[in-house]
């Protein structure tokens, strides 16, 4: 029986973005900048001391604080 490694498949919430870590993809993080709240998915691995605004983080979302209750 042949056996495909189809990788990771499902989506790791991470928290808070924090640069000096690296992520896998479809990692999910969050960033605040003021009252505003992102969130990012990783569309490939990113290295450590990667900027949020590289190509290979995805938005999601914004939410305005307020906006949404969790």
């Amino acid at each position: 029986m042949m056996v495909k490694n189809l990788g990771k498949v499902f989506m790791t919430p991470k928290g808070q973005w924090d640069k000096s870590l690296k992520y896998e993809k479809l990692d999910i993080v969050k960033v605040k900048v003021g009252k505003t709240t992102s969130g990012y998915i990783a569309s490939a691995d990113i290295p450590a001391n990667t900027d949020i605004t590289d190509f290979r983080w995805i938005n999601l979302y914004d939410i305005q604080d307020g906006d949404a209750t969790s």
